[in-house]
């Protein structure tokens, strides 16, 4: 589940690396990401209108995907669309945040720019793995694990759940 899939090539990305999973892969977003979605997406992908400051409708599903979601939103506004998936958690189910994922310390000159940026124009910030603790905790959710994918970047996957 991808939710709040705006730019959708993770999805049709996903589907290209990994074209035999069970299971189905649902896309979320608004109204007119999803219409704009079609040509991009493959026709398997079910695609469903949500606004995730909306409780979630699809309960169960394996893994619920936000990329670059949350660094646009503050913590209490964060705790809102992280709060509307948790009722939805099946007993193995993961939210996977690709977010960034800041040091404690000695942050780059380029990602202390993006946390700056976010915060000029989000009211909101770039995290640090203790940051993402302390803000699924608050809605009852653990880091399982915190895997970085792009160093340079300190960009990374924080898996929480339950």
């Amino acid at each position: 589940m991808d939710v709040d899939g705006g730019a959708r090539y993770q999805t049709a990305s996903f589907l290209e690396q990994f074209p035999n999973l069970p299971g189905c892969v649902v896309l979320q977003d608004l109204p007119e990401p999803i219409e704009d979605a079609k040509p991009v997406v493959p026709k398997d992908v079910e695609r469903m209108v949500h606004n995730f400051f909306q409780p979630q409708p699809i309960k169960g599903a394996k893994y619920y995907y936000l990329r670059m979601i949350l660094h646009d939103h503050t913590d209490e506004n964060s705790k809102k669309i992280l709060g509307n998936l948790v009722p939805a958690l099946g007993e193995d189910s993961l939210i996977l945040l690709d977010e960034m994922v800041l040091p404690s310390d000695h942050v780059d000159e380029a990602s202390t720019q993006h946390d700056l940026t976010m915060m000029t124009f989000h009211s909101s910030m770039e995290r640090s793995e203790e940051q993402w603790a302390k803000l699924v905790g608050a809605v009852g959710l653990k880091i399982k694990k915190v895997v970085l994918y792009a160093l340079g970047y300190n960009l990374g996957v924080v898996a929480c759940g339950p």
